[in-house]
């Protein structure tokens, strides 16, 4: 048994998607079938339906890669969720068998999902959709290997988790996991968007002093300063590289 829904297919780069109904293959082993209830727009869905990268697999396409929603079934095999829990999907998968995973880089696995098999999500008709960045976000439903979601407690909201998916894990994680902040280190971040915002997060979290937030957009600043930057500066009104040194 397959599943249905709508989604926002993108079938001619550059224009409009179109909302069509689509279909889901049935569940196999560690697969898991999620309701979306939220998806953030990234920069990255833009490039992709904007034909910018010409890796992100063929046409037609539903991208959308920071999600949230309810499981709605699961597969064989899966074990740590239930239908009805709250989750945040990520385009990060783990096959856990792979070198990559077996070495604890489970980041870069290069294991082979079932999930990009053609035609697993299709059209009405039967045509294969290429489901982008693993997770095909701009849809009713979604189908997802168990080591993309991690449940979130109720009280969460569905809009604040699916920013967890990637805007809040790649700034984060930059400065705690790569860059490896330590107390009263400084820090300067370049670019206060959504990725930026959360390096300022990481970098208060680490205890770093000062924090400097940089950008040109002057009304990111206040936001750069809740988010846990000590000074802002201007990029383009100000002798940048004078004032941090």
């Amino acid at each position: 048994m397959g599943y249905g829904g709508r989604a926002a297919v993108c079938r001619t780069y550059g224009s409009p998607l179109e909302i069509e109904e689509v279909e889901i293959d049935e569940l196999r082993s560690g697969e898991v079938l999620v309701r979306l209830r939220c998806t953030s727009i990234c920069g990255s869905d833009l490039h992709m339906v904007r034909g910018e990268w010409s890796w992100a697999g063929s046409l037609p396409i539903v991208a959308g890669h920071e999600s949230s929603g309810v499981v709605e079934a699961i597969g064989p095999g899966v074990e740590d969720l239930e239908v009805g829990e709250h989750v945040v999907a990520t385009l990060i998968r783990a096959c856990g068998a792979c070198r990559r995973c077996r070495g604890g880089h489970f980041t870069i696995c290069d294991g082979v999902f079932e999930q990009d098999l053609p035609g697993r999500l299709r059209t009405k008709e039967g045509a294969p959709v290429t489901r982008g960045l693993n997770v095909g976000g701009f849809a009713e439903r979604a189908l997802m290997h168990e080591s993309q979601l991690v449940p979130f407690p109720s009280g969460l909201s569905f809009a604040c988790a699916a920013l967890l998916a990637c805007g809040v894990i790649t700034g984060l994680g930059a400065v705690v996991n790569r860059a490896r902040v330590r107390p009263m280190e400084s820090a300067v971040v370049i670019g206060a968007g959504g990725v930026g915002l959360n390096a300022l997060q990481g970098a208060r979290l680490c205890g770093a002093h000062p924090i400097i937030a940089i950008d040109t957009n002057e009304k990111r600043l206040p936001l750069a300063t809740a988010f846990g930057a000590t000074l802002t500066l201007h990029g383009r009104d100000e002798d940048v590289t004078s004032r941090v040194r």
